[in-house]
C-alpha cells in the first residue's frame, strides 16, 4: 500500500506543477488557504462578479447561441445585481451594479439598447466617477448578438477604433463583460477575433443545449474546426422562462432596416473586413486524435 502512495506522488509530482509548488511551500499554501477563505466569506466574495469575459458564441440559425447568451446574462444578473461587495480600493463594501447593453431585446431583466459600440467606450470611461459618487461598483455586459452581419453595418464598424480596442483589451480594469454569436467564428471581424478569449460552439438538440468551448487563437488557426478538442463541455436542460426571456425577431427586425435604409458596407469591405489568415494547425495544442495522426 505505501508502494502505491509513493508511485502516486511521483506520478502528481511529474504531471502536476501545482503539486511540485505546493511540496516545495506548505506551510505558505496552508496559511495562505486559510486566511484567503476568510477574506473571501467575510468580504462576501459569493456576491462578486468578476467581469473581463471576451467570448464568441457559434452556431447556425437555431442553434441556440443567442439561447444560450441569454441564459447566461439572466442567470448572472439574477444572482449578483444588488448585492454589497468589498471594494479593495475603496477598503469599504459598496453595491454591485449590473449594467447590461444589449441589441438583444430581454424580456426577463432591464437592459439598455445597443445602437452603438461607443456607448460601451462612454460606459468604461464615465461609470468610475459615478461609482465614486453614489458608492457602487457597476459592471457591464454588452450582448451584440449576430455580430458578424452587424459589423457589416457601417454604424457599428465605424466604432472599432484605437479606444474601443483599448476598452475591449483591459476589460476586467474596466468591469466589463463583452459577449458576442456569430454562424461561424471567422465571419467576424478580424480585431474582434483578436482579443477574443473563447469560441463556444452551440448545439440545440429539443431542449438539450450543448457547448463545447475552445480557445479562440486555436480556432483561429484551424483548418477545420473539427481538428481541435474542446477544453470544456457544458450544457442545460431549456426551459421555458429561457425561451420567453428574449424577442427572437428583433435582431432580424433591425438588421433588415439596416438593409433598406443601404448602412450595409459593400461585399469588398465585409471580406477585407475578416482578414482571412492562412491556416496554421501546429498552433493547435488541444488536438483531436485524427490532428495528431495528420501531423505525424
Amino acid at each position: 500500500m505505501g508502494f502505491l502512495i509513493f508511485l502516486g506522488v511521483l506520478l502528481l509530482l511529474w504531471l502536476s506543477v501545482i503539486f511540485r509548488i505546493v511540496c516545495l511551500h506548505p506551510v505558505s499554501t496552508i496559511v495562505y488557504a486559510i486566511k484567503d477563505f476568510y477574506l473571501w466569506i467575510r468580504h462576501k466574495g459569493y456576491n462578486f462578479y468578476e467581469a473581463g469575459l471576451l467570448n464568441c458564441y457559434c452556431a447556425h440559425f437555431g442553434g441556440g447561441k443567442t439561447l444560450s447568451i441569454v441564459h447566461y446574462v439572466t442567470i448572472i444578473f439574477k444572482k449578483y445585481n444588488n448585492k454589497m461587495v468589498w471594494d479593495r480600493g475603496r477598503k469599504r463594501f459598496v453595491r454591485q451594479k449590473i449594467h447590461v447593453i444589449s441589441n438583444v431585446d430581454f424580456k426577463s431583466i432591464p437592459y439598455e439598447p445597443l445602437a452603438s459600440l461607443s456607448q460601451v467606450v462612454c460606459c468604461a470611461y464615465k461609470n468610475k466617477d459615478i461609482d465614486l459618487k453614489n458608492n457602487t461598483r457597476t459592471v457591464v455586459i454588452v450582448v451584440l448578438d449576430e455580430a458578424s452581419a452587424q459589423l457589416n453595418s457601417r454604424n457599428f464598424k465605424t466604432n472599432i477604433d484605437a479606444s474601443f480596442l483599448n476598452t475591449l483589451i483591459t476589460s476586467r480594469h474596466y468591469h466589463i463583460s463583452f459577449m458576442y454569436s456569430s454562424q461561424k467564428f471567422k465571419l467576424t471581424d478580424a480585431l474582434m477575433r483578436s482579443v477574443t478569449q473563447k469560441c463556444i460552439n452551440c448545439e440545440k438538440i429539443w431542449r438539450f443545449l450543448i457547448q463545447n468551448e475552445y480557445d479562440a487563437d486555436e480556432v483561429e488557426y484551424a483548418s477545420n474546426p473539427t481538428l481541435i478538442k474542446p477544453r470544456k463541455r457544458t450544457g442545460f436542460l431549456i426551459k421555458d422562462k429561457d425561451y420567453n426571456a428574449y424577442d427572437t425577431l428583433a435582431v432580424v427586425d433591425k438588421l433588415k432596416k439596416s438593409v433598406d435604409d443601404g448602412d450595409m458596407m459593400s461585399e469588398q469591405e465585409i471580406l477585407q473586413m475578416r482578414g482571412e489568415i492562412n491556416p496554421d494547425n501546429d498552433q493547435i495544442t488541444h488536438r483531436t486524435r485524427r490532428l495528431k495522426k495528420l501531423l505525424k
